[in-house]
């Protein structure tokens, strides 16, 4: 590690890994750059079958924080990689205003996460320290659960279908109504089944 950086290791803060079938690894974490909880999404890659690894890159350009990935291997192969960007709240600091939270951002790699595509935003305000679940739709698609922010700061659970194409519009799993401006670090998990139903806890 370096001086003054740490592995983010908190309990929703769970390293990622995908396999392809020739056994190909595809890694993924988040550390601290400071004592602010900014963080950076590195990613990694075998090809030996996790003996080596490829020296740890940055998933995106950006310098604001980014944590919490959840990556998805799909049906084709390419890998789905979703996280909490804070990139808008950054741009609304510099501009003198104010964001509640962070964004869900995420991006596609056809090439077993050597390159990823532009990444793109799915929902503007969601809960900055809470993980995102992740599972596949019958069709293959990316779906994902997160603690989202409706208004009136209302933080409840909210789930998205992503295809290479866009983002769904977003869907709140229930109406908890649960109102603070805090976080609990504590994320939903969600399968889908054969048929298409959706099962969050």
């Amino acid at each position: 590690m370096l001086s003054g950086k740490s592995l983010d290791s908190g309990a929703d803060a769970r390293p990622q890994m995908v396999a392809d079938k020739q056994g190909n690894i595809f890694l993924a974490y988040a550390f601290f750059k400071d004592a602010n909880w900014n963080a950076q999404i590195n990613t990694t890659r075998s090809n030996d079958g996790g003996k080596t690894f490829t020296p740890p890159v940055s998933l995106v350009n950006d310098g604001s924080s980014q944590r919490f990935p959840s990556v998805l291997i799909k049906p084709d192969e390419s890998i789905f990689i979703s996280w909490i960007d804070k990139r808008l709240v950054a741009a609304a600091k510099q501009g003198g205003g104010k964001r509640l939270g962070g964004s869900i951002a995420y991006s596609f790699s056809r090439d077993g996460g050597k390159t990823f595509e532009p990444e793109r935003i799915a929902n503007e305000a969601n809960c900055e320290c809470c993980r995102i679940g992740g599972s596949l739709d019958p069709q293959g698609n990316a779906v994902v659960v997160y603690r989202a922010i409706f208004s009136d700061g209302i933080r409840d659970q909210a789930s998205q279908v992503i295809s290479t194409t866009g983002a769904d519009p977003i869907r709140k799993v229930a109406d908890d109504n649960w109102k603070t401006d805090a976080c609990p670090h504590h994320g939903p998990s969600i399968a889908v089944s054969e048929s298409g139903k959706f099962h969050v806890a």
